[in-house]
């Protein structure tokens, strides 16, 4: 290696060896490790996340009835209608 290649690497390890210590006392530093440990989330967040969840399985089970629902009123007007059409229609 050249040696004025050197003493330009030494620098640069230097700072970069600095900056990531000084990161890691940041809070997004903390943060970060925290989440690479693989606990991201706090009691609170686990908490209220899971009673999200519930209410998008309560809601999806609600949309459920409903598209059931519609379902149903639509075969039932679709009936009406060929009841109507085959009441209209004279007998030959």
């Amino acid at each position: 290696m050249d040696r004025h290649a050197i003493v330009l690497f030494i620098p640069m390890i230097f700072m970069v060896v600095t900056g990531g210590l000084v990161f890691t006392r940041t809070r997004l530093g903390r943060a970060l490790a925290t989440r690479l440990e693989g606990d991201a989330l706090s009691e609170e967040s686990r908490a209220r996340l899971d009673a999200l969840e519930g209410d998008v399985d309560l809601l999806r089970q609600q949309l459920a009835e409903a598209e059931e629902r519609l379902d149903y009123s639509e075969r039932m007007l679709t009936a009406q209608r060929l009841i109507d059409e085959h009441r209209d229609t004279p007998v030959p």
